[in-house]
């Protein structure tokens, strides 16, 4: 019987995820889903910050992701932390793919705040499917500590 299309690349798929697995260790491959082929497990949400009445919003779609036990918001140092999980729905894991471009897994997103920002200051809501994270404060004073980098040309 012929191999379709799907079937080969579904199987090219499943070949990669090994060949990664056997040469990464398991806390570099996050890296490797930017690539957007064949990475299971990472999932990296679209996320907008933006200022708005002098606080920082950090806008984060998950769609089908269950707030109160898949996402984490935290303030770790001078960073805000979102963590979580988008799973899979367990009758779609058993279906025979002929596409499949929605990702599941685990995902964070990282953004810095300003020095000396509390948790009292943050506040967290989630409303069909999008968690919005507001830093009180933080807009103005995050986008007044930007300083520009200069970039040298090498010679020759």
């Amino acid at each position: 019987m012929a191999m379709t299309v799907w079937q080969e690349m579904s199987d090219l798929e499943r070949r990669m995820d090994e060949l990664l697995s056997a040469w990464a260790p398991r806390w570099a491959l996050p890296a490797f889903s930017r690539l957007g082929v064949g990475m299971r497990g990472f999932y990296l949400p679209p996320m907008d910050a933006y200022e708005r009445d002098g606080n920082l919003v950090v806008s984060i779609e998950l769609p089908g992701i269950d707030p109160k036990q898949d996402v984490q918001v935290l303030l770790e140092g001078n960073e805000l932390v979102v963590r979580g999980e988008r799973h899979q729905r367990r009758e779609v894991e058993e279906a025979g793919y002929r596409r499949q471009e929605r990702c599941y897994g685990r995902f964070e997103r990282r953004l810095p705040v300003p020095e000396g920002t509390q948790e009292s200051a943050i506040q967290a809501r989630y409303d069909r499917g999008v968690l919005e994270v507001t830093v009180k404060g933080a807009g103005r004073r995050a986008a007044s500590e930007a300083k520009q980098i200069p970039v040298t040309v090498a010679q020759g």
